[in-house]
């Protein structure tokens, strides 16, 4: 694992507290389709992940009303 989150570049915050924050670590599948292996798993920054999965459920979204 690295120190910092690949897409904003941010610092990762590791388990100094219960709580989760924007900058807390978050463990991602490269391609969702293989699963977490050895691999095709990066770590990214809670909110990066939330952001991605927003971004996902849009676009599911938008496929449905078009």
């Amino acid at each position: 694992a690295t120190d910092e989150c690949p897409i904003f570049k941010t610092p990762f915050v590791w388990g100094q507290s219960k709580k989760i924050s924007d900058e807390t670590a978050s463990i991602d599948k490269i391609i969702p389709e293989l699963g977490y292996i050895k691999g095709n798993v990066v770590f990214i920054s809670f909110l990066a992940n939330k952001i991605k999965q927003i971004k996902i459920n849009e676009l599911i979204f938008s496929c449905f009303i078009y």
